[in-house]
């Protein structure tokens, strides 16, 4: 009698698993959303520094603040064309919503070179953080600009207090 009470809690352990496993693999449709625009950067050009140019090697940018995204909603988030992400391997972006849990909202960085076409790189699921308000992931830089598509998936509108971007050069 123990062992079949014991099979039935086991088994309704793991559908419920299911549910959340499969709850949380529901994320942004960045295949039918449209590109950020397409003017990466058109028109200009880069130049490599020499001896007497100094190169920017490292930045941190505040891409947004205290700013509210209906559910269902993105919004991009441009790095300005001033800054540039050519000496950089890596770029850490971070999120703040200090009174609203950032599970539903989802972060996606596109990166282009000078005239192409932005393209998502990666897909960062936000209630992956360790904190419910507040986290950050590192990306890999695939272009000299970027923009930060910050999707917000929940039930609600979201007061996002900080969208941050940080990155070093070699």
């Amino acid at each position: 009698m123990k062992m079949k009470k014991l099979t039935i809690t086991l088994s309704a352990m793991v559908f419920s698993l299911g549910l959340v496993v499969q709850a949380n693999a529901q994320g942004p449709s960045i295949d039918t959303d449209p590109p950020p625009s397409q003017d990466a950067g058109a028109g200009s050009s880069f130049v490599i520094p020499n001896a007497t140019q100094q190169a920017v090697t490292a930045g941190t940018y505040v891409l947004g603040r205290n700013f509210i995204i209906p559910p269902g909603r993105y919004v991009d988030f441009k790095l300005p064309t001033t800054y540039s992400l050519d000496w950089s391997s890596h770029v850490a972006i971070s999120i703040l919503a200090p009174n609203y849990a950032l599970a539903g909202t989802f972060i996606v960085p596109y990166f282009a070179a000078p005239g192409a076409f932005y393209t998502a790189v990666d897909l960062i699921d936000c209630s992956q953080f360790n904190y419910f308000t507040q986290g950050g992931a590192l990306v890999p830089v695939y272009g000299t600009y970027m923009v930060v598509r910050l999707y917000n998936l929940s039930g609600g509108p979201v007061t996002y207090a900080q969208l941050m971007a940080h990155w070093s050069g070699h």
